[in-house]
């Protein structure tokens, strides 16, 4: 099953449920703020570059502080001060139990459309 981690207000949380909603994909919502211990180490273990790819980059006072607490953070300490703080993770974050999509991007968005639908869309 697919879980949708979104944040109300958030443009490309929407752009993603309604992509979801055309093409009939199968998915869960939750507010990113119910990300649990679990759903954040799975989209760790599924990211190229580990906590860089779910904090926001958006050069933020607040959010440079907790980066670099980040940084000096064991992986553990670092999840659970994300669980604490989760206005510092990016949304939406699409995870499958292979596939992880964190925004929204047109083409990336793709990979959780089944193949045999895939080639009816092209």
């Amino acid at each position: 099953m697919i879980d949708i981690y979104y944040r109300n207000g958030c443009t490309s949380s929407k752009k993603v449920l309604e992509y979801f909603e055309r093409y009939g994909i199968a998915y869960h919502t939750h507010q990113v703020k119910q990300m649990t211990r679990e759903k954040i180490y799975r989209a760790l273990y599924l990211t190229d570059n580990g906590f860089d790819d779910l904090i926001k980059h958006n050069g933020n006072e607040q959010n440079e502080y907790h980066k670099e607490a980040l940084n000096n953070m064991t992986v553990s300490s670092a999840i659970h001060y994300l669980q604490l703080h989760t206005e510092m993770i990016k949304t939406p974050i699409v995870i499958s139990e292979s596939q992880l999509l964190v925004g929204y991007n047109e083409e990336e968005i793709r990979q959780f459309i089944p193949r045999v639908k895939r080639s009816f869309i092209e």
